[in-house]
């Protein structure tokens, strides 16, 4: 007879702990899952924000630093893409100006609004980063 009730109250034991365990764990693996998912989505959203501000071509670089996608985008930004767009200045005070720098050449960052081609390829290179692509 007690052989005959360990073999129920064994299987019984642990069908009820493998269902506690299973019910603490899943809804934790379900919610890292969406965790990842969204995740994603927002890097993908701030991705094609950022591409969509740059499309306009006559975009300079003051109207995109002071654009609340560049705040989104700049953690993410190489010190050399940030100065790209956030340039150089002179002067101290209510006397401070802007230094334009134009590079000549005929390459992808030269010429006058050459922080839109740097960006773009920045951001080419998080999406790899962040496996988007």
């Amino acid at each position: 007879m007690d052989l005959e009730l360990s073999k129920l109250i064994f299987p019984a034991i642990v069908g009820l702990i493998s269902g506690a365990l299973g019910s603490i764990f899943a809804p934790w693996v379900h919610w890292g899952i969406e965790k990842k998912k969204m995740a994603r989505k927002n890097r993908e959203e701030l991705i094609k924000e950022v591409r969509l501000v740059l499309s306009n071509e006559e975009i300079e670089s003051s109207a995109f630093r002071n654009h609340a996608v560049y705040s989104r985008i700049r953690p993410y930004m190489s010190e050399k893409a940030k100065e790209a767009v956030e340039g150089e200045y002179s002067g101290s005070g209510h006397m401070i100006s802007e230094v334009i720098v134009i590079a000549t050449g005929s390459g992808r960052h030269d010429g006058v609004n050459s922080f839109r081609n740097r960006v773009l390829d920045e951001i080419s290179e998080l999406e790899k980063q962040w496996g988007l692509i």
